[in-house]
């Protein structure tokens, strides 16, 4: 299991993958000789199941070093979608020459660097070397391709610790690498040959393992559909401390963000509608605005222009299929900010969300119409330089049901002034709304490994507290509790919503969060009976006839009704009645089910109370 084999093999070694304890795909490392050159071959396969769709991660690395460890090339090949994205490295002195591929077109970049550059076998041979007593450490340098980037790493040698190999107990080196410019922190335990026994480091979604098994067991594990626990999602999450109202319509937000890893750094924030206003070396508080074109004039250089204008392997603007999208959303609107609004609407009515496609460049996103935030955020800024627009792509947290997650979207430079889009979560206006945070923003030029190493800073790593926002020009402060329950009812002050207990129910499912977008429900179990709660909002795709429909399904056809002066539409029948009301861009939805289904809504609606903003 794992031993080394004869030539052509040196190494040929499989781990089972695991994310929080839950195994989910291998890790496959083989190592050949080729004259004065070792080979280290890696394949890396995750399948994991979220949000109804399930994600197969296939990583597969080649890294080439000179019989010393010196590295002198990678091959890396990433499969997050259905197209291949493939990055080739050619090491020389104090230069990587860098080639991103995908969809048929290349990209290529320089990435400078001092001193020496190691492969896998150049570390084993440092950690051999140099690691004779506990206490000891190692510095080394290397490139990781996803990134993009030369990182500097320390080993230090923490300890042994017996492990079992080859069906004897044997007492095993135990190491701790760190990165500079990232939170990781990578235990490791090795063979006596320095080899890779097992590792631990942390992950949004939980602990990463790898524990060396047989490749019967590797491969089984990885034809295996793993679901990710909801604790597991909430890890990869942070919650907010207030529920925000009307989110895609808020005009300012003013945030504290807090590092919990201490020495991983935050990000810089900065930007022209994104005032950081106070800084510490793990705190940071920003003040993000809803800008308006040509209100914050950024100038750009010609080369800017021309680097947010161009094409890439990644986003290529020249694509056929791009060019005749462009001209059939956009027609012959020549005013710019318009066509922006024209082709955010078109992507969000057309495009398909699909949790399992990760990652994929824009000539396959424009073909097949579907992914996640991500395609969406590729696609509309494809699309808007078609149009002659200056884009670019931003990485960072949203709001939503509770949480701030991870999100991408677009921005575009339109009256000398760069402006957020969003086409997955739009807002009723043009401009995206202030419920974000941007940690990266980049052309796409060389992939988005520079927003990986930013979210990596952030992601599950961090403390979000609102502070304040402001809605309808007036503004609120975040204070008090996200809600609570009292001998009258539920009230939630963030939201400015109150429901009084009916009697005989109890209240429950008081803390779920996105991708839950219920605020509560109230059960009476003698009788069969239930009220539920949600937020929802309004996108050019879900009018509010369409969330009704959404939570109605068969039950008749929708009354037209007023509910506290707004708009409202209503289905009942005796097992099941819904009341979809408009609060601004929000939709509150209240569900009533079980017997006498239109009376108990009834009941909810005169007992159901919330501020109209």
């Amino acid at each position: 299991m794992g031993k080394p084999i004869a030539n052509p093999y040196l190494v040929d070694n499989w781990y089972i993958l695991s994310l929080g304890e839950k195994p989910v795909g291998y890790y496959h490392e083989t190592i050949t000789r080729s004259g004065k050159e070792v080979n280290s071959a890696i394949h890396m396969l995750m399948r994991i199941s979220r949000l109804g769709s399930e994600a197969v991660l296939d990583s597969r690395q080649v890294f080439k070093e000179d019989l010393q460890g010196n590295l002198q090339s990678v091959r890396s090949e990433l499969l997050f979608s259905k197209a291949p994205s493939i990055t080739t490295a050619y090491i020389r002195q104090g230069v990587i020459h860098v080639v991103n591929e995908a969809g048929g077109k290349a990209s290529s970049a320089d990435v400078f660097y001092t001193g020496a550059l190691s492969g896998n076998e150049g570390i084993r041979l440092l950690t051999l070397k140099t690691l004779s007593r506990v206490g000891d450490s190692l510095a080394y340098q290397v490139f990781i391709p996803d990134f993009g980037k030369v990182f500097k790493g320390v080993r230090k040698y923490t300890g042994m610790e017996q492990v079992e190999l080859n069906g004897k107990i044997t007492n095993v080196m135990k190491v701790k690498d760190t990165f500079e410019g990232l939170p990781t922190v990578r235990e490791s335990w090795l063979d006596p040959e320095g080899r890779l026994l097992k590792s631990s480091e942390p992950n949004p979604f939980g602990q990463m393992t790898l524990v060396r098994s047989s490749e019967t067991a590797a491969r089984t594990i990885a034809a295996m559909k793993t679901e990710l626990s909801e604790d597991q999602y909430a890890a990869a999450v942070t919650r907010s401390n207030v529920r925000l109202p009307q989110p895609r319509a808020l005009e300012s937000v003013t945030v504290k963000i807090t590092q919990n890893v201490p020495g991983a750094g935050l990000p810089d924030f900065s930007g022209s509608y994104q005032q950081v206003i106070r800084k510490s070396k793990d705190e940071v508080v920003l003040k993000i605005r809803t800008p308006a074109p040509g209100e914050m004039k950024e100038p750009l250089t010609t080369l800017q222009r021309e680097e947010y204008l161009g094409s890439s392997f990644f986003i290529n603007k020249d694509d056929t299929m791009a060019v005749q999208l462009t001209r059939q959303i956009t027609g012959s609107e020549t005013d710019y900010w318009r066509k922006v609004i024209l082709i955010r609407d078109w992507v969000n009515t057309n495009m398909t969300f699909n949790a399992g496609i990760t990652m994929a460049p824009s000539s396959e996103v424009l073909r097949n119409l579907e992914g996640t935030c991500v395609s969406f955020a590729t696609i509309t800024t494809t699309l808007c330089r078609a149009a002659g627009i200056p884009s670019r792509y931003l990485m960072g947290l949203i709001y939503v049901d509770g949480i701030w997650g991870g999100h991408a979207w677009a921005e575009v430079y339109i009256q000398n002034s760069w402006i957020p889009v969003d086409a997955a979560m739009p807002g009723p206006g043009g401009v995206a709304d202030a419920s974000r945070i941007f940690f990266a923003r980049t052309s796409v030029k060389n992939g988005l490994g520079e927003t990986m190493v930013a979210g990596s800073q952030v992601y599950a790593n961090v403390t979000m507290e609102v502070l304040s926002y402001t809605l309808a020009g007036r503004e609120f402060q975040a204070i008090g509790d996200l809600y609570h329950v009292d001998a009258e009812g539920y009230h939630n002050a963030g939201l400015g919503i109150s429901m009084k207990t009916l009697a005989g129910f109890t209240f429950g499912s008081l803390d779920k969060v996105y991708p839950e977008s219920i605020l509560f429900s109230m059960d009476n179990d003698q009788a069969g009976q239930s009220v539920k709660l949600y937020q929802e909002f309004v996108t050019p795709r879900r009018s509010l006839e369409a969330i009704l429909q959404q939570y109605a399904g068969e039950t008749g056809p929708a009354e037209e009704t007023i509910c506290r002066g707004n708009r409202a539409l209503k289905v009942a029948s005796d097992e099941r009645a819904v009341l979809a009301v408009a609060s601004g861009n929000d939709v509150y939805v209240l569900v009533t089910s079980g017997a006498s289904a239109g009376e108990t809504l009834q009941k909810a609606i005169a007992n159901f109370i919330f501020g109209k903003f």
